[in-house]
Protein backbone atom coordinates (compact mmCIF):
# COMPACT_ATOMS: atom_id res chain seq x y z
CA UNK A 1 0.00 0.00 0.00
CA UNK A 2 1.17 3.56 -0.58
CA UNK A 3 2.14 5.61 2.28
CA UNK A 4 -1.09 7.34 4.06
CA UNK A 5 -0.64 10.54 4.68
CA UNK A 6 -2.29 12.04 8.16
CA UNK A 7 -4.10 15.47 8.38
CA UNK A 8 -4.88 16.98 11.68
CA UNK A 9 -7.82 19.16 12.36
CA UNK A 10 -5.53 21.91 13.70
CA UNK A 11 -5.81 23.71 10.26
CA UNK A 12 -9.33 24.91 10.73
CA UNK A 13 -10.07 24.86 14.53
CA UNK A 14 -8.70 28.10 15.13
CA UNK A 15 -12.07 29.70 13.13
CA UNK A 16 -14.77 27.73 14.63
CA UNK A 17 -13.94 23.79 13.88
CA UNK A 18 -15.61 23.41 10.48
CA UNK A 19 -15.20 24.63 7.26
CA UNK A 20 -16.40 23.75 3.67
CA UNK A 21 -14.52 24.04 -0.17
CA UNK A 22 -14.78 23.39 -3.19
CA UNK A 23 -12.35 21.13 -5.44
CA UNK A 24 -12.99 21.26 -8.72
CA UNK A 25 -10.19 18.22 -10.42
CA UNK A 26 -8.75 14.69 -9.23
CA UNK A 27 -5.65 16.69 -9.66
CA UNK A 28 -6.41 19.36 -6.46
CA UNK A 29 -7.20 16.48 -4.37
CA UNK A 30 -4.54 14.90 -1.77
CA UNK A 31 -2.96 11.64 -2.10
CA UNK A 32 -4.02 8.35 -0.15
CA UNK A 33 -4.62 9.64 3.32
CA UNK A 34 -6.24 9.87 6.49
CA UNK A 35 -6.91 12.46 9.19
CA UNK A 36 -8.51 13.30 12.84
CA UNK A 37 -11.80 14.61 11.74
CA UNK A 38 -15.11 14.18 9.62
CA UNK A 39 -15.62 15.13 6.44
CA UNK A 40 -18.70 14.61 4.21
CA UNK A 41 -18.35 15.48 0.07
CA UNK A 42 -20.84 16.24 -1.70
CA UNK A 43 -20.04 15.32 -5.94
CA UNK A 44 -21.68 18.50 -7.83
CA UNK A 45 -20.23 17.65 -11.16
CA UNK A 46 -18.95 14.50 -12.98
CA UNK A 47 -17.30 11.54 -12.14
CA UNK A 48 -14.63 9.82 -10.33
CA UNK A 49 -13.31 6.66 -8.47
CA UNK A 50 -13.29 7.10 -4.72
CA UNK A 51 -10.71 4.52 -2.66
CA UNK A 52 -11.82 4.07 0.95
CA UNK A 53 -10.65 1.72 3.36
CA UNK A 54 -9.73 -1.02 1.02
CA UNK A 55 -13.04 -0.35 -1.46
CA UNK A 56 -13.88 0.96 -4.43
CA UNK A 57 -16.78 3.15 -5.21
CA UNK A 58 -17.45 4.61 -8.21
CA UNK A 59 -19.18 8.07 -7.20
CA UNK A 60 -20.85 10.87 -9.38
CA UNK A 61 -23.00 13.68 -9.48
CA UNK A 62 -25.26 13.58 -6.75
CA UNK A 63 -23.16 11.10 -4.49
CA UNK A 64 -22.56 12.38 -0.99
CA UNK A 65 -20.47 10.23 1.24
CA UNK A 66 -19.47 10.97 5.02
CA UNK A 67 -16.01 9.75 6.03
CA UNK A 68 -15.31 9.32 9.68
CA UNK A 69 -11.72 9.63 11.21
CA UNK A 70 -8.94 6.81 10.27
CA UNK A 71 -10.90 6.00 7.30
CA UNK A 72 -8.37 5.96 4.49
CA UNK A 73 -9.06 7.32 1.13
CA UNK A 74 -8.22 9.42 -1.90
CA UNK A 75 -10.02 10.10 -5.26
CA UNK A 76 -8.49 8.84 -8.85
CA UNK A 77 -10.13 9.88 -12.43
CA UNK A 78 -12.85 7.72 -14.00
CA UNK A 79 -12.42 7.04 -17.58
CA UNK A 80 -11.45 10.83 -18.11
CA UNK A 81 -14.46 12.62 -16.83
CA UNK A 82 -14.24 15.61 -14.84
CA UNK A 83 -14.83 15.64 -11.15
CA UNK A 84 -16.04 18.72 -8.89
CA UNK A 85 -17.14 18.25 -5.26
CA UNK A 86 -18.04 20.08 -2.21
CA UNK A 87 -16.02 19.32 0.81
CA UNK A 88 -17.29 19.71 4.54
CA UNK A 89 -14.62 19.01 7.51
CA UNK A 90 -15.60 19.40 10.67
CA UNK A 91 -13.89 18.03 14.17
CA UNK A 92 -15.03 14.70 16.48
CA UNK A 93 -16.00 17.45 18.72
CA UNK A 94 -18.65 19.12 16.14
CA UNK A 95 -20.11 15.50 15.47
CA UNK A 96 -20.77 14.65 19.22
CA UNK A 97 -22.53 17.91 19.54
CA UNK A 98 -24.82 16.51 16.77
CA UNK A 99 -24.70 13.16 18.13
CA UNK A 100 -25.97 14.29 21.18
CA UNK A 101 -29.32 15.63 19.53
CA UNK A 102 -30.38 11.68 19.23
CA UNK A 103 -29.84 10.67 22.59
CA UNK A 104 -30.71 7.96 24.04
CA UNK A 105 -30.88 6.05 21.69
CA UNK A 106 -27.43 6.88 20.02
CA UNK A 107 -28.24 6.55 16.59
CA UNK A 108 -26.10 9.16 15.44
CA UNK A 109 -23.24 7.95 17.58
CA UNK A 110 -23.77 4.48 15.73
CA UNK A 111 -22.69 5.79 12.42
CA UNK A 112 -18.77 6.33 13.27
CA UNK A 113 -19.09 2.54 14.23
CA UNK A 114 -20.48 0.80 11.27
CA UNK A 115 -18.66 -0.27 8.29
CA UNK A 116 -18.14 1.64 5.58
CA UNK A 117 -21.54 3.60 4.47
CA UNK A 118 -23.40 3.55 1.32
CA UNK A 119 -22.96 6.44 -1.28
CA UNK A 120 -25.92 8.20 -0.70
CA UNK A 121 -27.25 9.69 -3.73
CA UNK A 122 -29.27 13.62 -4.16
CA UNK A 123 -32.25 14.59 -6.32
CA UNK A 124 -31.12 17.57 -8.04
CA UNK A 125 -33.39 19.65 -6.09
CA UNK A 126 -31.53 18.19 -2.90
CA UNK A 127 -27.97 19.03 -4.17
CA UNK A 128 -29.58 22.74 -4.81
CA UNK A 129 -30.44 22.96 -1.29
CA UNK A 130 -27.17 22.08 -0.08
CA UNK A 131 -25.15 24.21 -2.50
CA UNK A 132 -27.48 27.18 -2.10
CA UNK A 133 -26.62 26.79 1.85
CA UNK A 134 -23.45 26.56 1.63
CA UNK A 135 -23.14 29.82 -0.34
CA UNK A 136 -25.54 31.21 2.27
CA UNK A 137 -22.93 30.17 5.31
CA UNK A 138 -19.94 32.04 3.56
CA UNK A 139 -22.74 35.26 3.58
CA UNK A 140 -23.37 34.30 7.32
CA UNK A 141 -19.92 34.74 8.16
CA UNK A 142 -19.53 38.43 6.64
CA UNK A 143 -22.37 39.91 8.41
CA UNK A 144 -22.84 37.59 11.97
CA UNK A 145 -20.48 36.93 14.46
CA UNK A 146 -18.94 33.82 14.01
CA UNK A 147 -20.53 32.15 16.92
CA UNK A 148 -23.37 32.51 14.89
CA UNK A 149 -22.32 31.45 11.66
CA UNK A 150 -21.02 28.26 13.85
CA UNK A 151 -23.90 27.38 15.07
CA UNK A 152 -25.81 27.94 11.99
CA UNK A 153 -23.47 25.51 10.33
CA UNK A 154 -23.49 22.96 13.19
CA UNK A 155 -27.29 22.47 12.31
CA UNK A 156 -26.91 22.51 8.42
CA UNK A 157 -24.53 19.68 9.39
CA UNK A 158 -26.96 17.80 11.51
CA UNK A 159 -29.67 18.23 9.04
CA UNK A 160 -27.49 16.49 6.71
CA UNK A 161 -26.14 13.68 8.96
CA UNK A 162 -29.44 13.03 10.09
CA UNK A 163 -31.68 12.97 6.78
CA UNK A 164 -29.74 11.42 4.76
CA UNK A 165 -26.85 9.52 6.09
CA UNK A 166 -28.81 8.25 9.61
CA UNK A 167 -31.94 7.14 7.89
CA UNK A 168 -29.92 5.45 4.60
CA UNK A 169 -28.13 3.25 8.01
CA UNK A 170 -31.40 2.78 9.57
CA UNK A 171 -32.61 1.02 6.35
CA UNK A 172 -32.33 -2.71 5.12
CA UNK A 173 -30.72 -3.73 2.00
CA UNK A 174 -33.14 -6.47 0.97
CA UNK A 175 -36.14 -4.01 0.74
CA UNK A 176 -37.57 -4.12 -2.84
CA UNK A 177 -36.43 -1.48 -5.02
CA UNK A 178 -39.68 0.28 -5.34
CA UNK A 179 -39.62 0.44 -1.52
CA UNK A 180 -36.12 1.94 -2.15
CA UNK A 181 -36.83 4.16 -4.40
CA UNK A 182 -39.73 5.51 -2.51
CA UNK A 183 -37.92 6.31 0.69
CA UNK A 184 -35.86 8.45 -1.47
CA UNK A 185 -38.48 10.60 -2.82
CA UNK A 186 -40.12 10.72 0.41
CA UNK A 187 -36.93 12.74 1.24
CA UNK A 188 -37.33 15.65 -0.92
CA UNK A 189 -39.19 18.33 1.17
CA UNK A 190 -42.10 19.04 -0.92
CA UNK A 191 -43.03 14.83 -0.77
CA UNK A 192 -42.53 14.82 3.07
CA UNK A 193 -44.32 18.17 3.88
CA UNK A 194 -47.90 16.56 2.32
CA UNK A 195 -47.12 13.49 4.31
CA UNK A 196 -48.65 10.31 4.12
CA UNK A 197 -51.39 10.59 1.18
CA UNK A 198 -48.16 11.64 -0.65
CA UNK A 199 -46.62 8.44 0.38
CA UNK A 200 -49.43 6.39 -0.88
CA UNK A 201 -49.62 7.71 -3.95
CA UNK A 202 -45.56 7.46 -4.74
CA UNK A 203 -45.97 3.65 -3.91
CA UNK A 204 -48.89 2.97 -6.41
CA UNK A 205 -49.79 0.49 -3.15
CA UNK A 206 -52.95 0.21 -0.50
CA UNK A 207 -51.80 1.55 2.74
CA UNK A 208 -51.89 -1.29 4.32
CA UNK A 209 -49.62 -3.02 2.12
CA UNK A 210 -47.03 0.20 2.55
CA UNK A 211 -47.72 -0.08 6.26
CA UNK A 212 -46.36 -3.53 6.20
CA UNK A 213 -43.57 -3.18 4.08
CA UNK A 214 -42.12 -0.25 6.29
CA UNK A 215 -42.94 -2.04 9.45
CA UNK A 216 -41.27 -4.97 7.79
CA UNK A 217 -38.28 -3.36 6.57
CA UNK A 218 -37.72 -0.30 7.95
CA UNK A 219 -38.73 -1.00 11.45
CA UNK A 220 -41.45 2.55 11.53
CA UNK A 221 -44.67 2.98 10.10
CA UNK A 222 -45.05 5.70 7.19
CA UNK A 223 -46.02 8.40 9.40
CA UNK A 224 -43.14 7.95 12.13
CA UNK A 225 -40.72 8.20 8.87
CA UNK A 226 -42.44 10.84 7.96
CA UNK A 227 -42.46 12.58 11.04
CA UNK A 228 -39.06 11.92 11.64
CA UNK A 229 -38.29 14.14 8.32
CA UNK A 230 -40.16 16.47 9.29
CA UNK A 231 -38.67 17.02 12.99
CA UNK A 232 -34.96 16.98 10.90
CA UNK A 233 -35.86 19.95 8.63
CA UNK A 234 -37.14 21.78 11.70
CA UNK A 235 -34.15 21.80 13.22
CA UNK A 236 -32.54 23.34 10.37
CA UNK A 237 -35.25 26.25 9.69
CA UNK A 238 -35.56 26.67 13.62
CA UNK A 239 -31.42 27.73 13.68
CA UNK A 240 -31.56 29.34 10.09
CA UNK A 241 -34.42 31.26 9.12
CA UNK A 242 -36.71 34.32 11.18
CA UNK A 243 -40.00 32.85 10.37
CA UNK A 244 -42.41 32.20 13.43
CA UNK A 245 -42.54 28.59 14.87
CA UNK A 246 -45.77 28.16 13.91
CA UNK A 247 -45.11 28.94 9.94
CA UNK A 248 -42.05 26.26 10.34
CA UNK A 249 -44.60 23.62 11.72
CA UNK A 250 -46.27 24.79 8.43
CA UNK A 251 -44.22 24.12 5.81
CA UNK A 252 -42.45 20.87 7.59
CA UNK A 253 -46.26 19.26 7.02
CA UNK A 254 -47.59 19.38 10.66
CA UNK A 255 -51.44 20.10 10.81
CA UNK A 256 -51.62 21.68 14.48
CA UNK A 257 -48.85 23.73 16.13
CA UNK A 258 -49.29 21.82 19.22
CA UNK A 259 -49.17 18.38 17.39
CA UNK A 260 -45.14 19.81 16.22
CA UNK A 261 -44.80 20.89 19.59
CA UNK A 262 -45.50 17.62 20.98
CA UNK A 263 -43.50 15.26 18.93
CA UNK A 264 -40.27 18.13 19.04
CA UNK A 265 -40.36 17.86 22.37
CA UNK A 266 -40.83 13.73 22.43
CA UNK A 267 -37.66 13.88 20.25
CA UNK A 268 -35.40 16.04 21.41
CA UNK A 269 -36.63 16.60 24.90
CA UNK A 270 -36.91 20.79 24.74
CA UNK A 271 -39.44 22.73 22.92
CA UNK A 272 -38.95 24.30 19.83
CA UNK A 273 -38.19 27.73 21.01
CA UNK A 274 -35.80 26.48 23.44
CA UNK A 275 -33.79 24.92 20.63
CA UNK A 276 -34.31 28.30 18.37
CA UNK A 277 -32.62 30.37 21.88
CA UNK A 278 -30.07 27.45 22.06
CA UNK A 279 -28.63 27.46 18.29
CA UNK A 280 -28.78 31.72 18.05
Amino acid sequence: MPDVVRYSADGFTTDFGMGAAWQHSVLETAPLHTHDFFEIFLVTAGQAVHLVNHSIQNVRAGDMVLIRPDDVHCYDFYQGHPFEFLNFSFTRETFNSIARLTEPDNSVYELSERPLLSVCTLSAGEMDFVVGNVNGMKELRKKYTADYARNCYKSFLAYLVCRFFLRRAQGKDRAPLWLQSLISQMESIENFSEGFSRMVRLSGYTEEHLCRMMRKFYGTTPVGFINDLRLSYSLYLLANTRWEIIEISERCGFQTLSHFYHLFKRKYAMTPKKYRNLSQ
